[in-house]
């Protein structure tokens, strides 16, 4: 009897002990269950972001086709009214004075440039000739600026200034442009150079007894520092020759990256995504996106 209670005891006990394993067995898996469910709400939310910035792209992506649309637009208005509006200058001819004349010192002398409207636009009337570069001094004053006004294709006038001779031996040079409102310069230079010499003087021919003497002149030669300053005034620097430096080869997609510069993008990153596209706008934007997203 003994023996039959203390086995049965012993199958309570191992019947408990399995029982007790099977509860921490449920137990440990509904904590799995709990992190997993955790984890998936966490990469449904990361899908959720996701999304929601693809959807952000692609609008963004709407936007910039329709701008770049616009731009293209606004272009060929541009270059469409740029060409309606052009002047141009293309024939000059000097009269009165040579390109390149040599004059005595202290005279005065008429300089007359003929210019021909050599487009298919009439000039505006506040077209003028302007001095940008040379010897201001060279300039009786009054004649710095000169108007030209309204000019019909295929018309020519004459643009006349004083030249005043300096003292000074040397060469002395000025140059005018012409120039519009809303275009600004436009046609050929015109310019003149004058070499300052020394007057010759005529002198009758010495006796034969004074043949064998030598005269000794001394060449009256300007300093550089004694030469006419340049041009200062404030307007005429403002449309003065800009200095020519070494030519760089042009970007090979150069309008494409002026569309690019248009919509905020930096010009190294921009030129990268337009020799990766072969020029092509759309992809090179696209491009862009992606690397800023």
């Amino acid at each position: 009897m003994r023996v039959a209670e203390a086995a049965e005891k012993e199958e309570q006990a191992l019947a408990t002990s399995e029982n007790q394993q099977r509860l921490e067995e449920i137990e440990r898996k509904k904590i799995e269950l709990v992190e997993r469910k955790f984890q998936l709400a966490e990469l449904r939310e990361g899908m959720k972001k996701s999304k929601a910035e693809l959807k952000a792209m692609k609008k963004d992506n709407k936007n910039a086709e329709k701008k770049f649309k616009q731009v293209q637009e606004q272009s060929k208005k541009m270059k469409k009214l740029a060409k309606e509006t052009k002047q141009a200058c293309g024939e000059v001819v000097h009269l009165d004075l040579a390109e390149r004349a040599v004059l005595n010192p202290g005279s005065s002398q008429l300089k007359t440039w003929k210019v021909k409207n050599t487009g298919k636009t009439i000039w505006a009337e506040d077209t003028c000739a302007v001095l940008c570069k040379g010897n201001k001094s060279l300039i009786m004053p009054g004649f710095e600026k000169v108007v030209v006004g309204a000019l019909e294709p295929n018309d020519v006038a004459y643009i006349r200034v004083m030249i005043t001779v300096p003292e000074d031996v040397g060469e002395y040079s000025v140059t005018y442009r012409l120039c519009a409102p809303v275009i600004g310069k436009f046609g050929v230079p015109l310019r003149t150079v004058v070499t300052v010499e020394e007057e010759q003087e005529f002198v009758d021919s010495p006796p034969a007894s004074a043949q064998n003497s030598v005269i000794n002149q001394d060449a009256h030669r300007s300093d550089f520092n004694a030469l006419p300053a340049l041009i200062e005034d404030d307007f005429i620097e403002e449309l003065a020759e800009e200095i020519v430096e070494p030519v760089q080869p042009a970007f090979q997609y150069a309008d494409a990256l002026l569309t690019l510069q248009e919509f905020g993008f930096p010009v190294d990153q921009a030129k990268n995504a337009l020799i990766a596209s072969k020029g092509n706008v759309e992809q090179a934007i696209n491009t862009l996106l992606v690397q800023q997203a």
